[in-house]
């Protein structure tokens, strides 16, 4: 919602909005009119450096002797990035950790109160808002928490009635604020309701960090009008800001201007155009001040000399080491002002008396109210967002008791015989370890609320204890005891587990502890941690290691005494103890048979023979006691209790004030444009640039060397789908409508806000965009556009599609190898990638890696000359730029830019899609369109449409960028337009603005009504009516024709060879996957080592191979990313004629697929095979390795024909994993594949698992014996047949688990795994292949 609406107009009170009378004396130094003052504030941290063991420690400078005054207004921090305006803003508001920080902070005179970050207002530049609870809801949790006690509920109703009216926002108090699965509010309205939080307390100093990051133009205005009326109220408001409009800016009272930690201007804001000019450096007429003195402190010389005289681009880099120590300048020309010495002045007047230092007084906080108040009230708002947000509750409960179903499906009706032991521990096992992996969901409880949390608890909220009881009670026990009670209930009476009710409510209070003991776990591993991605894998690694030790893939018994000690770490293992203690005991499973023999105790130390549930828990190494079953429990909550411990001592001494973060490593693809090296020298080429005659004639065949493009009558419409899934509604919606126009060579920008079409129609001129909806004509030099057009042009896309780990250069060798045809020689594609990084700029960095965000690489605006470099190796005579200055700081878009103007003058048609362009850059456009609501709003030569707008009555003040007032008419930004044509300091009354809005709702309307009529309109029909139209024809599908320079073997080695340098240059996906292959061989092997012929070394030998065939599968699942991280390359490559998908395909899999998947197999195998002592036979081992390897293979081809297509990572990571779970359970170990239900039988044939543990076990079973040892201790082997669990040969073991013993037994798992990987490896070519590539 944009909030420029009606509905949320802000109508101010004259009464501030707060009738309590009782709160705003809270603090004597608190009253109508506080003056905040700062004297000599200095900030250094610790900037470290170097590797772990020998790290270094150095100072860095953050701010040096900032002095300054803020009295009641609207005060801006204004500075580049690194400037030091938030390091300020937060030492103002007793935010920042007072380590390295020295200087005072007054308020009226006096100094700060301890508590003065509890009783002032801060709003964070991110939203702490709750988003599952209403506006409303919100603002009661705050004046609840905030306001004391003795403040009755009634007023504090009134209070949040009050604000709500204030604010604006009563239209909109009973909607939920939103979430990213719940739709809520505006972004306008969030802003201003994280504003309410803070004015509850009625604060007299209120600080904002960037209030406008992340609105819309109309929005951030909106926002902005809202603290101009409150600071004529009395209010002090201070906030940082980057780049303010200039509707903006010239709201302000006050202006801090900081560059490198030092204070370059400090006065009223309006008077800083006139200081600036007194120094040297004057403001041009419709230059955005703003930006203006952000050029000015960046040393962005290009931008400074061009005020003052015409650009030299060659010599850029002697204007950018005269402007290295500007800052510092700057600093220098202030300190000896009026201004600074007026400063200063004021600062001695105020009284020093109670003089105290900083560093004391920051960390006390206060509270309001009492910790059980905090408790019940941040209980309810923890109940209330769990209730709220249903991807978190009732998804988990659904989940839940649909796992519940199918376990017990597959596991139905356990019978008292050897399949049903099997089968009982099976269950138990995936019953245990799914109550641990459910609980790794718990690690977003406080990592998602860490930024809400440290807010609120630094405000006086409520107490870190407070907070930590309260989200255990309303949301850690009922999301795991809720789930354990309907899975037990579920399962217990399917499976047919023992018919008691202790056994039945034992088994529901073993998994209660196990989620509540892996929940802690999980909570102790999250807390302080940023991202959940990281948490998530330290959990996930934790879990495996103690899975291992649970008692199901290894005899506890049987492992070595130095690494036995680590089975007291594993929860599964206390709640899979338990569980079958619980179940075995009394079970027996030899009633039918009647020969007693096999109750000889020699039988069970040669063979696997047990006739009760306790001789089998005695095999196992498991006390059957009622000792040995609750020592599980006492273990578990005694887990329970230190994991909680720790979460709360990290929770309670986390670093809750902020602290600058320097860390050199952390951007290194973001170096300034204004540095020496990156100084774009454009040279004086004769022939456009490139020196070749050979390849010129070649492109002048199929292009003109100068082309303008023209388009008649442009529609297009597309069908926008709603509704749910069986009664979805397509409605035809109009993207552009009739646009015409001509695009000579030069500069073409196409302006125009979000959702206007401008994307649209520079896809549609590059023939980039699907053609169904689209009709009308684009001819090239009066032509038909041909029907390789997007092959032959040039098309920079917004993201960067360049290869991060190669180099620039290599880069460029991969484009010319590909584009241009072979009949060009190696030499001449050699020296055309030398010139086109000569005319970029680009040598000093030719041989460095362009970065990725593991690999430091090179700046963004030499990452943004590297993508343009890709589309000149065929020379284009039309370049397409879409969003050229996107992700870039100013000085580098400026340089971008120049850059375009420079190979526009040469004779390139360059057209591009711009949103907000700054004065400097506005000034090189050309050719100008606006575009709004997909309509034609002004088309021509861009230095008239000032003129053009002031003819139709829209006239632009001095200082006004034109881009921005542009877009401010396009969007009717109504207050934006009045404030043009009038004063502006009487139209602070928003509540006029709800009739204008109304108005101006067909504004995009009447515009383009106007501009047709205009003689601009006429004059390009006129034209356009002149270029012959001979060979017209109307766009069809021949647009997607792709034309290819090169044979399929060529672009089959070349992406290949890129694809395997990839691979080499990432030790993040290499390097890292064959350690941690290594690493964890090593520790299986370890554990599973010497593998002994008896009952254990059966169990053994199938958990590690169990293991074995599972990791293979699971570590597959990184192969997802092959397709959907480069998924944009591809896309651009291949409608760029790069290469077939069917070389891409085969070159992925033979230099990506088959290396990474086939050397982890190998080293796998030798480590493990010798450490844990399988069959000693060299046949055994090969078959082994070709068995893993093969898993891997068709793992992975399942996991590409999944994921190809996918745009998230994450989505395709979670369908995986389903599958490989559910394949999981029909592998043969957790349940006994003779025993399933004939219904679901058939689902075992689609386990690749299954036919991987199957031929393993065929490999290593047969010619065991487990008996040999019988004749020498004189067992009697009669009792050994005599029992039906009693196994003395491998055979007889496969026999038992209905695996066929032959050569076909074996060989027909390959076949199975063979051809699953084809049809995987089908499906994923036939998804790549027909993949949506037009927009």
């Amino acid at each position: 919602m944009t909030d420029n609406q009606s509905d949320i107009s802000i109508q101010m009170s004259s009464t501030n909005g707060l009738p309590s009378r009782r709160e705003s004396s809270q603090d004597p130094s608190f009253s109508r009119g506080t003056t905040v003052t700062f004297h000599n504030i200095c900030y250094r941290v610790e900037v470290k450096s170097g590797f772990i063991c020998c790290r270094k420690t150095t100072d860095k400078e953050i701010l040096k002797d900032i002095n300054g005054v803020m009295r009641p207004g609207l005060n801006a921090i204004l500075g580049p990035t690194g400037g030091g305006k938030s390091s300020l803003l937060d030492i103002l508001a007793a935010r920042k950790d007072p380590h390295g920080l020295s200087g005072d902070v007054l308020i009226n005179g006096a100094p700060q109160p301890a508590n003065f970050k509890c009783i002032s207002g801060y709003v964070v530049q991110d939203d702490v808002v709750m988003g599952t609870l209403t506006v409303r809801e919100n603002l009661q949790f705050s004046a609840a928490l905030r306001l004391p006690t003795s403040v009755k509920e009634r007023e504090k109703k009134e209070r949040i009635d009050q604000i709500i009216k204030e604010l604006g926002l009563t239209k909109v108090a009973d909607s939920k604020v939103g979430t990213q699965f719940i739709r809520g509010v505006s972004g306008g309205e969030r802003k201003r309701t994280n504003i309410g939080m803070e004015l509850i307390t009625d604060p007299a100093v209120l600080f904002l960090d960037e209030p406008t990051t992340g609105l819309d133009a109309s929005t951030a205005n909106a926002v902005l009008l809202l603290l101009k009326r409150m600071s004529k109220q009395g209010k002090t408001i201070i906030f940082s800001i980057h780049q303010p409009r200039y509707s903006i800016f010239r709201l302000f009272d006050n202006l801090t201007l900081l560059a490198a930690g030092r204070l370059l201007y400090h006065g009223p804001a309006q008077n800083a155009i006139e200081y600036f000019k007194s120094i040297g450096y004057e403001c041009e007429p419709f230059n955005n001040p703003a930006d203006f003195f952000l050029d000015v402190i960046n040393g962005d010389s290009t931008a400074v000399v061009s005020s003052k005289a015409d650009v030299d681009l060659d010599n850029i880099e002697e204007h950018i080491n005269r402007d290295k120590t500007l800052a510092e300048k700057l600093a220098e020309h202030y300190s000896s002002s009026t201004y600074c010495r007026e400063t200063k002045a004021v600062l001695q007047n105020f009284s020093l008396e109670n003089k105290k230092k900083v560093k004391t007084i920051f960390r006390q906080i206060t509270y309001t109210t009492s910790f059980f108040h905090q408790l019940k009230w941040v209980s309810k708002r923890t109940f209330k967002n769990l209730i709220g947000n249903p991807q978190a509750s009732v998804a988990q409960l659904c989940v839940t008791t649909f796992l519940g179903l199918i376990v017990g499906a597959i596991f139905f009706g356990i019978k008292d015989d050897f399949t049903g032991v099997q089968n009982r521990i099976g269950a138990m096992f995936f019953v245990t370890t799914n109550q641990c992996f459910s609980s790794i969901s718990a690690i977003e409880l406080f990592i998602v609320e860490k930024k809400i949390f440290i807010h609120e608890y630094i405000s006086g909220y409520y107490r870190v204890s407070a907070y930590f009881i309260s989200k255990l009670m309303a949301d850690l026990i009922p999301m795991r005891t809720l789930p354990s009670i309907i899975f037990t209930c579920i399962i217990y009476f399917m499976l047919g587990l023992k018919p008691r009710t202790d056994a039945f409510f034992i088994m529901m209070f073993t998994l209660m502890m196990v989620s509540y003991t892996a929940t802690a776990m999980a909570l102790a591993i999250a807390t302080g941690q940023n991202v959940v991605a990281v948490a998530n894998l330290l959990m996930t690694i934790t879990f495996v290691f103690m899975i291992i030790f649970s008692g199901l893939l290894v005899n506890l018994t049987s492992i070595m005494s130095w690494l036995s000690w680590l089975q007291y770490f594993s929860i599964p293992r206390y709640g899979m103890t338990a569980l079958q203690i619980n179940e075995f005991t009394d079970l027996k499973f030899c009633s039918g048979i009647t020969n007693t023999s096999q109750t000889d105790t020699n039988c069970t130390q040669v063979s696997q023979s047990y006739c009760t549930g306790e001789e089998y828990l005695k095999n196992q190494g498991i006390e059957a006691t009622s000792w040995g079953l609750w020592q599980n429990h006492v273990a578990l909550a005694c887990m329970t209790l230190i994991f909680l411990t720790i979460c709360y001592l990290k929770l309670r001494f986390m670093k809750k004030l902020v602290t600058s973060k320097i860390n050199q490593q952390k951007h290194p693809s973001r170096m300034t444009e204004n540095q020496p090296h990156s100084s774009i020298q454009i040279l004086e080429p004769s022939t456009n640039g490139f020196p070749w005659r050979k390849l010129s004639s070649i492109e002048k065949r199929k292009f003109p060397a100068e082309a303008t493009v023209t388009f008649h009558n442009i529609c297009y419409r597309v069908k926008v789908k709603s509704g749910f899934l069986y009664c979805q509604k397509a409605v035809p919606k109009q993207i552009l409508k009739d646009i015409n126009g001509i695009m000579r060579p030069g500069l073409n920008a196409i302006l125009g806000p979000t959702g206007s079409g401008k994307s649209s129609l520079l896809d549609i001129l590059a023939a980039r965009k699907d053609p169904h909806g689209l009709s009308g004509e684009i001819l090239i030099n009066g032509a038909p556009r041909p029907a390789n057009f997007k092959c032959i042009s040039g098309y920079v896309v917004q993201n960067d599609v360049v290869m991060g780990t190669l180099t620039v250069r290599e880069n460029f060798e991969f484009s010319a190898a590909l584009r241009l045809p072979s009949t060009v020689s190696e030499q001449e594609k050699k020296e055309r990638v030398n010139q086109i990084i000569r005319e970029l700029g680009l040598a000093k960095v030719a041989d460095s890696k362009v970065g990725t965000q593991f690999i430091r690489g090179v700046s963004g605006g030499e990452r943004k000359r590297t993508n343009i470099g890709m589309e000149l190796i065929t020379d284009p005579a039309v370049l397409f730029l879409d969003e050229p200055t996107t992700g870039l700081d100013a000085s580098t878009a400026n340089a971008v830019l120049l850059l375009l103007k420079r190979m526009s003058s040469q004779g390139k048609t360059i057209i591009f899609s711009l949103h907000q362009p700054r004065y400097s850059i506005f000034r090189l456009f050309d050719s100008l369109m606006l575009l709004a609501a997909g309509s034609l709003l002004y088309h021509g030569p861009a230095r008239d449409a000032l003129q053009y707008f002031k003819s139709i009555g829209y006239e632009c003040e001095p200082y006004n960028n034109p881009a921005d007032f542009f877009l401010d008419i396009i969007n009717g930004d109504s207050t934006a337009v009045n404030l043009g044509k009038s004063e502006f300091v009487s139209q602070y009354n928003l509540s006029e603005t709800i009739e204008e809005d109304r108005a101006d709702k067909t504004i995009a309307e009447k515009l383009a009504e106007l501009f047709s009529s205009s003689p601009y309109y006429i004059e390009t029909k006129t034209e356009l009516e002149k270029l012959s139209l001979k060979n017209k024809r109307k766009m069809s599908a021949d647009f997607q024709k792709i034309t290819y320079s090169t044979s399929f073997c060529h672009q089959l080695k070349w992406v290949s060879r890129r694809t395997f340098k990839n691979l080499i240059y990432n030790p993040q996906s290499s390097m890292a996957q064959l350690c941690i292959t290594t690493g964890l061989g090593i520790v299986v092997g370890a554990i599973f080592s010497g593998i002994k012929n008896d009952s254990s070394g059966i169990q053994n030998r199938v958990g590690a191979l169990f293991f074995l065939t599972t990791n293979q599968c699971l570590s597959s699942v990184t192969t997802i990313e092959l397709f959907v991280t480069e998924k944009k390359i591809f896309i651009h490559e291949y409608i760029s004629g790069y290469y077939r998908v069917s070389a891409y395909f085969f070159s992925k899999i033979i230099a990506d697929l088959i290396p990474m998947r086939t050397l982890p197999s190998i080293i796998f195998t030798c480590i493990n095979y010798f450490l844990i002592g399988f069959k000693p036979t060299i046949g055994a081992f090969f078959i082994m390795m070709v068995t893993l390897i093969l898993v891997a293979y068709t793992a992975s081809s399942m996991a590409l024909a999944i994921a190809t297509g996918q745009d998230v990572v994450a989505v395709a990571n979670l369908l995986i994993n389903i599958c490989f779970v559910f394949m999981i359970i029909f592998s043969g170990l957790l349940v006994n594949l003779t025993s399933i239900e004939s219904w679901l039988f058939w689902l075992n044939y689609f386990s690749i698992p299954r036919y991987g543990l199957t031929a393993l076990q065929i490999n290593e079973f047969t010619g065991l014996s487990f008996c040999q040892n019988a004749s020498v201790t004189g067992v009697n082997v009669s009792c050994i047949t005599s029992s039906p669990f009693t196994i003395c040969t491998g055979e007889e073991y496969l026999k038992m688990q209905g695996i066929q013993v032959s050569a076909w037994g074996m060989w027909r798992n390959y076949v199975a795994l063979l051809c699953m990987t084809l049809i995987f490896f089908t499906i994923a070519y036939l998804k790549l292949r027909f993949l949506k590539k037009f927009s």
